[in-house]
């Protein structure tokens, strides 16, 4: 057992780090990484206050084409909060070429990448239906059975300079425009002023971004800035993607932290040599048996998957990360040709076919918030409904649906008054006689859709999966924390990891007797433990596992393949010793000697159920004679047939045909493989003979009825 047991919380504080003589002495012989540097995010504050926009998410995709040798990078930024602009800071080490992404294709991976729950049934353990002892007719089971088995606001245009002028320790490199962005691509002499003209420009941050800027400007980089285009906002933020020649892959963090929420998630997909493995941060094996698989069904992650990845993380000082899938990527599967097929677009010659065709097409990628916007750029849609509605893709997109949707009741071809269509805020009705006079220039379109979304995440996913595998690793991380921009190298020899994880879940009956009151949980191909519930059930708050370290290991990886295991109290002194790693040497000093590592066993399982207790006896069973309440039930061959009210015979078995089978307990009800009927399961066995008497006197008046009803008498009257 690790001595200390970490907590699930939400949010974390940066754990407090020893100062090693040794370790500090072995840092400081560490080379300076050569990496490209990282950046981050800066936003008008308003009045002296806070930032007014606060990053929450940031995803990051790394792709080295070897014959080139140039690394494509996309990093995506996901905001929450007000701001009427935002800035981006990205310092490299060389000039980039910089262009747009998709989002579309960061959804993509994740679909294949992300770590996912497969919860599949077995078979239910000790369950027989409580109705063997009943007749005469058929009944159904008990219970059923346990199963769960983006683009800019018109035509790209050259901005003007951006006002003020840079002073003289700045040299603007490159002005343009890509997307929905305006950006530029600076050199500095001196960190003030570089701070100082950015304030100027709306990227302001507090001074600690000064000595930030100072480290990068000493080694010589370069900083892309980047800014939405006038006209656009906050939901038109895409990624940035950026080229560059020989680049190793980094994430930008320290610059983050100015304006990033408490426990960000990270996510990043590497495709290289080798499985990637952090060089600079540890790696943690988060606690399968601390999720509450039980919640895994209709959703494809446990409920509290974040918060135990989180404490896991936390558990190794806030410098980790989990690799939650590795292996070779199928580009097929990420982008298959028919995902966004421009072929139909070539054909629209019309702005009303534009607008149906988006109508029509309902998939998620066509209603990408990106692909919507390449739409009504490309379709030049700004032109062709501009004496109706705003400019914007948003509007277009409320005439698709709410229009289209009129319209398409009429076959698209409406005559009289269903021709006009009017949204509120709109100057005027949407004339469908005159949205089929526009014309569009579909080859034009489907160019510009192609050069725009579908060429840029082609050509990635066919570099990523040229590559011998793909990555994708997480962290969640909180301000305090980001004090170092997490670098990676690859290590081939490691093994590849599957993103779903699959687990077995059925049915116990532990008395023997449906319906069923727990279920058996198995993972890693072991028997499994029973957990109370059948619906609704949580391993997680079970005591075997709930005082379970979340970590179930924490680890350095080398890129020899080496799997270092690091003890809880040696999380501090593994932290400072790796925090200078660069890709291509040992992370961690061999001759650091560290403490062994006790690692966590989870319990023996639960033994397979077998025990039959009393039969509970349904509301609605006849009982079949001769079952004593609180009884295992007698062989039900033995016994003669009786006859039921109408003079049929009782069946000798259960009611699926098959055989009640042979008593192999005693009058106690424990074991065998039925039980005694009883009104309700709390009836004492000594009610057995009253119960008796009461059959017989209903066998008697039966046997009257029936007599009656031969002879042809009429029903009893009172």
């Amino acid at each position: 057992m690790e001595a200390r047991q970490p907590s699930l919380v939400a949010g974390r504080s940066r754990r407090a780090r020893s100062t090693i003589a040794t370790v500090t002495a072995l840092v400081a012989l560490a080379a300076t990484p050569s990496a490209w540097a990282c950046g981050g995010c800066f936003s008008p504050q308003l009045g002296g206050g806070p930032q007014t926009v606060q990053q929450s998410q940031e995803r990051v995709l790394f792709a080295h084409d070897p014959a080139t040798n140039t690394t494509t990078v996309w990093v995506e930024v996901r905001y929450s909060g007000a701001a009427a602009s935002f800035g981006w800071i990205l310092p490299l080490p060389k000039v980039p070429k910089v262009s747009v992404g998709t989002s579309l294709l960061f959804d993509r991976l994740d679909a294949q990448l992300r770590r996912r729950f497969v919860r599949t049934q077995r078979a239910a353990e000790n369950c027989r239906d409580p109705r063997i002892g009943c007749g005469p007719k058929p009944a159904s089971a008990g219970m059923d059975a346990f199963t769960h088995a983006d683009a800019s606001s018109g035509d790209d245009t050259s901005p003007g300079p951006w006002q003020p002028q840079p002073p003289k320790e700045v040299e603007v490199l490159e002005e343009s425009t890509t997307g929905p962005y305006d950006y530029l691509v600076l050199k500095a002499t001196d960190a003030q002023p570089l701070y100082d003209w950015l304030q100027q420009k709306g990227y302001q941050s507090p001074p600690a971004a000064v000595p930030i800027f100072a480290d990068h400007i000493a080694k010589g980089d370069v900083f892309v800035a980047v800014k939405l285009s006038n006209g656009n906002g906050i939901d038109r933020i895409r990624p940035i993607a950026l080229a560059m020649q020989d680049a190793d892959p980094c994430v930008p963090l320290r610059l983050t932290s100015i304006a990033a929420k408490d426990d960000m998630e990270i996510a990043v997909t590497l495709a290289g040599p080798g499985r990637a493995v952090p060089k600079n941060h540890l790696h943690v094996v988060p606690n399968l048996l601390r999720m509450n698989l039980g919640s895994v069904g209709p959703a494809p992650r446990p409920n509290n998957y974040d918060g135990v990845v989180a404490a896991a993380i936390d558990a190794a000082g806030g410098h980790a990360f989990v690799t939650e899938s590795a292996g070779k990527l199928d580009a097929a599967a990420v982008l298959p040709k028919s995902l966004l097929d421009v072929k139909e677009l070539a054909g629209l010659t019309t702005m009303l076919k534009l607008l149906r065709f988006i109508h029509e097409h309902s998939s998620a990628e066509w209603r990408h918030p990106d692909v919507i916007a390449a739409l009504y750029v490309h379709g030049k849609m700004s032109a062709g409904l501009a004496p109706w509605m705003p400019t914007s893709p948003e509007a277009a997109l409320s005439i698709v649906r709410w229009c289209g949707d009129q319209w398409a009741n009429f076959g698209w071809a409406p005559s009289g008054v269903q021709k006009s269509c009017k949204l509120e805020g709109a100057s005027a009705s949407l004339d469908l006689d005159e949205l089929a006079a526009r014309p569009v220039d579909g080859a034009a379109l489907a160019a510009g859709f192609e050069a725009e979304i579908v060429t840029p995440m082609q050509t990635l996913v066919d570099t990523m999966a040229a590559a011998s595998r793909t990555t994708r690793l997480v962290m969640r991380i909180s301000p305090s924390e980001m004090d170092r921009d997490p670098i990676f190298g690859f290590a081939p020899e490691l093994p590849d990891v599957e993103a779903a994880l699959t687990f077995e879940v059925g049915q116990v009956c532990p008395n023997g007797w449906l319906p069923a009151s727990h279920v058996r949980l198995g993972v890693a191909g072991l028997p499994g433990w029973l957990i109370q519930g059948t619906s609704i059930w949580n391993n997680a708050s079970d005591p075997r596992f709930k005082t379970a370290p979340v970590a179930a290991q924490i680890e350095v990886l080398e890129e020899s393949g080496k799997v270092i295991p690091v003890a809880a109290a040696d999380v501090d002194l593994v932290d400072t010793a790796i925090a200078s790693a660069i890709p291509g040497a040992v992370s961690l000093p061999q001759t650091l000697v560290l403490q062994p590592v006790t690692t966590w066993e989870p319990p023996d399982s639960d033994p397979i159920a077998t025990t039959v207790g009393p039969w509970p006896r349904p509301y609605d069973c006849w009982p079949k004679p001769g079952w004593v309440d609180g009884q295992v039930p007698p062989d039900g061959s033995a016994l003669p047939p009786v006859a039921d009210l109408d003079g049929a015979a009782w069946p000798d078995g259960a009611p699926d045909g098959t055989s009640d089978g042979t008593s192999a307990g005693t009058s106690g009800g424990t074991s065998g493989s039925g039980g005694g009927c009883s009104a309700s399961p709390s009836r004492a066995a000594d009610d057995g003979p009253a119960l008796a008497a009461v059959l017989g006197l209903i066998a008697l008046l039966g046997g009257w009825i029936a007599a009656r009803r031969r002879s042809g008498r009429g029903a009893l009257r009172p």
